[in-house]
Formats: C-alpha cells, sequence, structure tokens
C-alpha cells in the first residue's frame, strides 16, 4: 500500500549489496523452475535461511513458501500422508493417507498419531475438499520440511512483532496503526499455523533417527507458538 511506504535515513555503511538469489531474476528463477528435487528444496531453504540470519524476514518468505511448495509439488497420489483441515471451519489439523482422490474430493484415512484425541483412537475414513489438503508429506524427507515451516514461522513472527513495535507505528494515523494491527495479527495466525504443521510432521510415526529428529524439535516448536498464541491473547492454547 503506498500510503505505508516509509523513509529511513542511514549510515552508508549500513548499506550492504543484495545477495545473487535476492535480485529480481534471481528470484524468479528460484520460485518458477520445475525442479522439486530434495537438493533444490534445500537450495530454496538455504536462500531463504541467508536472510533470515540478515533480518531481512519479509525477503525470506517467498523462499520458504517456494520450498514448501514444491516439497509438496509431486501433488497428492493414492497413499500418499497428508495434513488437512477434516471441517470447513478449518480450526484443527489431522493426518491421513490418501485412498482415493476424485475430481475435487478426496478420501483419507485419517491416521492415529501420538497427538490424536481420545476420541479418535482407531483409523477412520474421511472425505473431504481437495483444498483441505495443508501439505502432502515427502515420504523419505518430512523433516526438511518441518525445518523449512519452523523458519518460515520465525520470519512470520518477527514480522508480527516488527508490526506493533512503537519505533513503527511512532507518528502514524489511527487509521495506519489499524492497518498495521490487522496485519500483526495475521502474521500471527500464520506462525501459528506453520508451527502447528510443524508439530503434525513430528507427530508422523517411525522409528528410524529422522523422526527422532523430529520429534526432539517439538519443544521448540512449541515455544514458537506459544509466542504467537499470547500475542493472540489466546491464553487457553498457550
Amino acid at each position: 500500500n503506498d500510503d505505508d511506504d516509509e523513509e529511513y535515513v542511514v549510515p552508508f555503511k549500513n548499506l550492504t549489496p543484495l545477495l545473487p538469489h535476492e535480485s529480481a531474476e534471481g528470484i524468479k528463477q528460484a520460485t518458477t523452475t520445475n525442479d522439486v528435487s530434495d537438493q533444490f528444496v534445500q537450495i530454496l531453504k538455504e536462500y531463504g535461511d541467508s536472510l533470515l540470519r540478515l533480518g531481512d524476514f519479509s525477503a525470506a518468505i517467498p523462499f520458504y513458501e517456494a520450498a514448501l511448495s514444491k516439497s509438496s509439488s509431486s501433488s497428492v497420489q493414492i497413499g500418499s500422508v497428508v495434513l488437512f483441515y477434516p471441517t470447513k471451519e478449518r480450526t484443527a489439523i489431522m493426518t491421513a493417507e490418501v485412498d482415493c482422490i476424485d475430481d475435487d474430493q478426496v478420501d483419507l484415512t485419517v491416521l492415529v498419531t501420538p497427538s490424536s484425541s481420545l476420541q479418535q483412537q482407531q483409523e477412520e475414513e474421511i472425505t473431504v475438499p481437495l483444498n483441505n489438503i495443508c501439505l502432502c508429506l515427502k515420504h523419505d524427507n518430512p523433516s526438511l520440511q518441518q525445518r523449512i515451516l519452523m523458519n518460515l514461522s520465525r520470519c512470520l513472527l518477527k514480522l508480527g512483532h516488527m508490526e506493533n513495535s512503537p519505533l513503527k507505528n511512532h507518528n502514524k494515523t489511527e487509521e495506519r496503526q489499524s492497518r498495521s494491527s490487522s496485519r500483526s495479527k495475521q502474521y500471527f495466525q500464520a506462525a501459528v499455523l506453520g508451527t502447528t504443521l510443524a508439530m503434525a510432521i513430528s507427530d508422523v510415526q517411525g522409528q528410524d533417527e529422522a523422526t527422532t529428529a523430529m520429534q526432539k524439535k517439538v519443544p521448540t516448536i512449541l515455544l514458537l507458538r506459544s509466542s504467537a498464541n499470547i500475542e493472540l491473547e489466546r491464553w487457553k492454547q498457550v
């Protein structure tokens, strides 16, 4: 929004050149290529990580989003393990295996995971719209998706805090402050979703070292999600 443009005066020594992948051509090439290999997804994640370390959170997000999209872009297939919304309210996320795909609907077998509710202690079948699928897990490397989601959520949390900072809102009109507050809330809500998906990936059963490594990240994921819920004043979820 042009009304929200801001100008800053900074010392010249504080300026640094863009990284190679930050150029318009670099971003276009990275996010539009058809390469969906683990190697390229890892490269996209590293692009995002480099910007996260520099504190350029809004620039890092497109690379994390592209990495997630490509890691899931093998599309939903029969036998795939997916994370999905079971209801149209989209208030919960569950794990399931794809049984059948029919136009814009998909038949799933809901999997029992360590965090499943007491009411859901056996596998059940369910049919949901295809767009209720949040993420198709990579059967050979879901931990990569989990790490991407964690860093994406870190960026969203930082942006949410920046929108609320007194420095950013100093001398803003009431209308602009309201827009800034709305954006901040959206960032925190997105961070809750990102961390919830990362938690769900940890729930996928397995006995290998990768599964153990994913489960070790659970305390960090919970801290990130709690931070977002605190900002949203969702005390029960905290």
